[in-house]
C-alpha cells in the first residue's frame, strides 16, 4: 500500500492505522493542551488565550521604533523586500529528531541547545529592578530552558520555553505591593522550519503577565506579527529572536514598551528600561521533560547572593509554591511544574493505557485525524458503521519507542500498523491478524518498535 503525501508543511504521521477498525493503544491520542489543562473544543464559543491570540489590534498602539521597517502601525501594508526571515541553524526536522535525546522528548540534545540559543529572547530590563545583579548584568534568576515538539494548525513546530526563575517579585514600583519570594514568569516561543530557505521562523510567543490574576488579560499567545508591527527582534532579524519588555520589579512580559505601559490594568512600569540583554541559554540548565527531569531538586547554581544556602527548588513540582531559593518562604509563586505540564512539556506519569471514547481523547499528548466513536465494539474508527475502513493517522507530540494498537473485529487481511518519524520516513510496520468471519468478534493486538516514532 502506498502512503499518500502528508498534507502539512513537514512530516505527518507518527502512526497510521491502515484500514484498521478500532484501537486501544499505549500512547493515547488527544487534542492540543491548553494552559488551563483542558483540551480546547472545536467550538469554544469564546476565544481562549491559552490556545490562541485573542486581543484585537489597537489602532492607537504605538510601535517601539517608528523608523524600524519591521515596526509598522496597525493597518499598514506589509511588503518586505528584505533577506529571508528567520534564523539558519544548520538543523532540519530530520536532524532535530535523530540522535541523542536524554530527556526522551523526541528532540535531540544538540538541536535543543542550538535552537534555544538561536531564539533566546532579548530582555529589555531596568537596572533599578529590586533583584538586579550588577555582576551578572541581569535581573536575578536561575534561567532554565527546554524544548519540545508541538503540532499547531497542521504544522510541526518546536516549542522553546525560557524560565527566568526569578528569585523574587519586588511588587509594584509605587509601593512594593504584592511582593513575594520567587517569581515563576516564562516566555514560550514556537518556531517552524521553512524548507525553501532552510531557516527556522518564529510563529508565536506566549508571554506570562500576571497569569491567573484578575488583571492577567495579557497572559496569552501573541502572533509574531505583533513584533513585526510594534516590537523588535534581536539584531533586527525578522521572525528571529523576539525582544521582550520585562516590567520592573513585577517581571510581567510584553512585546512592546507601549503594551507594557497600557496592559494589565496599567500596573506595570517599563519607562526606564535602559538595558537589553540576551536570555542566557546555558548548557546544563535544560529542564528536560516530564519523562526525564534533568534538574531534580537543586540549590541555586548561578552563584547569586540572592539565593540562600541550604535552600533548594524542584522545577517540576506541581504542588506547593515556587519560592526562588529563598528560605523565608514569603508568599511564593505558581510552581513551574504546573506551567510546564499545562504547556505540553511533560506527562503526569510515564505510562499510559486508555481507550478513546465519545467524550475522551485519552490524553493531550497526540492528535488524531477525523474519526468516529460509534462502532459496535467501542474504540474509534475512520468511518461510521461496520463497513470498509480507511487509514487513521495519529500524531504524537512526544517521541515514542514503541506503540501498541488493538484492532477490534478485524475480519480481513491487509490491516497494518505503520510507524513514521518526524520527516515522514517509515520506521516499522506490522500486520494485524484476522479471522475471516464477519459477525464473529475477535481482536488482534499489534506493536511497532523503533526510535523516534512521532
Amino acid at each position: 500500500m502506498h502512503r499518500s503525501p502528508p498534507q502539512r508543511l513537514l512530516a505527518a504521521a507518527a502512526i497510521a492505522l491502515l484500514a484498521a477498525a478500532c484501537s486501544d493503544r499505549s500512547n493515547p491520542a488527544g487534542p492540543e493542551l491548553s494552559a488551563s489543562g483542558a483540551a480546547p473544543t472545536a467550538d469554544m464559543g469564546a476565544c481562549d488565550p491559552a490556545v490562541m491570540e485573542c486581543e484585537p489590534y489597537d489602532p492607537n498602539e504605538q510601535p517601539d521604533n517608528p523608523a524600524n521597517p519591521y515596526s509598522e502601525p496597525s493597518g499598514a501594508s506589509f511588503s518586505y523586500a528584505v533577506a529571508p526571515a528567520g534564523i539558519y541553524t544548520g538543523y532540519t526536522p530530520s536532524s532535530c529528531t535523530s540522535g541523542s535525546d536524554v530527556d526522551w522528548d523526541g528532540v535531540t540534545d544538540a538541536c535543543e541547545l542550538a535552537l534555544a540559543q538561536a531564539f533566546a529572547p532579548g530582555l529589555r530590563i531596568a537596572y533599578e529592578d529590586d533583584v538586579w545583579e550588577p555582576s551578572r548584568g541581569l535581573v536575578g534568576g536561575e534561567y532554565y530552558w527546554g524544548v519540545n515538539q508541538a503540532w499547531v494548525s497542521g504544522e510541526w513546530r518546536l516549542r522553546i520555553a525560557y524560565l527566568p526563575a526569578y528569585y523574587a517579585d519586588g511588587g509594584t514600583v509605587s509601593g512594593g505591593f504584592e511582593a513575594h519570594d520567587g517569581d515563576s514568569e516564562y516566555i514560550i516561543e514556537e518556531v517552524a522550519y521553512i524548507p525553501s530557505t532552510g531557516h527556522w521562523e518564529l510563529r508565536r510567543v506566549f508571554l506570562s503577565a500576571h497569569c491567573g490574576a484578575p488583571n492577567g488579560l495579557d497572559c496569552q499567545w501573541w502572533a509574531a506579527d505583533r513584533w513585526d508591527r510594534y516590537g523588535s527582534y534581536w539584531n533586527g532579524v525578522r521572525r528571529g529572536a523576539p525582544n521582550v519588555w520585562v516590567a520592573e520589579d513585577k517581571h510581567a512580559n510584553y512585546y512592546s514598551r507601549w503594551k507594557c505601559g497600557t496592559g494589565s490594568w496599567g500596573v506595570d512600569v517599563c519607562y526606564r528600561h535602559d538595558t537589553v540583554v540576551r536570555f542566557p541559554v546555558t548548557e546544563g540548565f535544560n529542564f528536560g521533560s516530564g519523562a526525564v527531569d534533568l534538574v531534580g531538586t537543586v540549590p541555586g547554581r548561578r552563584g547569586s547572593a540572592f539565593t540562600r544556602p541550604g535552600d533548594a527548588e524542584k522545577l517540576w513540582r506541581t504542588s506547593g509554591k515556587f519560592y526562588g531559593w529563598q528560605l523565608t518562604r514569603d508568599g511564593g509563586a505558581t510552581p513551574y511544574g504546573t506551567v510546564l505540564y499545562n504547556h505540553g512539556y511533560g506527562w503526569p506519569s510515564g505510562n499510559f493505557v486508555c481507550v478513546a471514547s465519545a467524550d475522551r481523547y485519552c490524553s493531550p499528548t497526540a492528535s488524531i485525524t477525523s474519526h468516529y466513536t460509534d462502532g459496535p465494539f467501542g474504540g474509534f474508527q475512520s468511518r461510521p458503521g461496520t463497513g470498509y475502513q480507511t487509514r487513521i493517522v495519529v500524531q504524537l507530540y512526544h517521541a515514542a519507542s514503541a506503540v501498541t494498537v488493538t484492532a477490534l473485529d478485524p475480519d480481513y487481511p491487509e490491516n497494518w500498523l505503520v510507524a513514521y518519524d518526524a520527516a515522514g520516513n517509515e520506521l516499522a510496520r506490522t500486520r494485524f491478524g484476522y479471522d475471516g468471519y464477519p459477525g464473529s468478534f475477535t481482536s488482534s493486538q499489534a506493536t511497532v518498535q523503533a526510535a523516534g516514532i512521532v
